[in-house]
């Protein structure tokens, strides 16, 4: 009986641990405002049909929930916007006078869309933090 009770618990403990070591880790936690708040920089792209080729792109989320960016064409010519952010679990939303960018922020990387509200006009976007 001793060898059954003994051969039991053994495959009984051999098939937790497999299970065990396959489950699926915990996703990363979602990113506080602290997270944000600084300078990121990358490439946004508007895909309006003309061949738009990527601008380079600098945003500075500020603490007072503040937004600013800095974008440059690449003929070098360069646009300023501001306006408001906020976050909402790992999706984050920015304001500006003329459009919203909509992401998702996951280790140190945003990455989203945009549509222009002057011409129904929508882009891509990723940045990731300086």
């Amino acid at each position: 009986m001793a060898k059954k009770t003994f051969s039991f618990v053994f495959w009984f403990l051999l098939i937790v641990s497999i299970v065990s070591a396959c489950q699926t880790q915990p996703n990363q936690p979602n990113p506080s405002s602290n997270d944000i708040v600084g300078f990121w920089s990358g490439k946004a792209q508007w895909m309006c049909g003309h061949g738009d080729p990527p601008w380079i792109t600098t945003m500075e989320f500020k603490s007072d929930g503040s937004f600013a960016m800095l974008m440059t064409d690449p003929n070098g010519v360069t646009t300023k916007g501001n306006g408001t952010w906020s976050l909402s679990g790992n999706d984050i939303e920015i304001k500006l006078s003329t459009n919203v960018w909509s992401g998702t922020v996951s280790n140190g990387k945003m990455e989203g869309t945009f549509k222009d509200d002057r011409d129904s006009c929508t882009g891509n976007w990723s940045v990731t933090k300086n």
